[in-house]
């Protein structure tokens, strides 16, 4: 695996690795569960809106 990132950070040079895509996400559910929103997340499609927004959020370039 270790080779894999050498070349990512040959192509993509100006590029951050600031964490884990698949922890990140896990986080954001990890926090609906913790404040009681997964009933509306479950009923509520502008809540799953909103939990895709944050998930994107990684995925912005920092100066935008």
């Amino acid at each position: 695996m270790v080779p894999f990132f050498s070349v990512v950070e040959q192509e993509f040079p100006v590029a951050i690795h600031a964490g884990c895509m698949f922890h990140f996400n896990q986080a954001i559910h990890r926090k609906i569960t913790h404040l009681g929103l997964v009933n509306d997340y479950l009923r509520n499609e502008t809540v799953r809106d909103q939990r895709r927004q944050l998930m994107a959020l990684s995925l912005i370039p920092i100066d935008e």
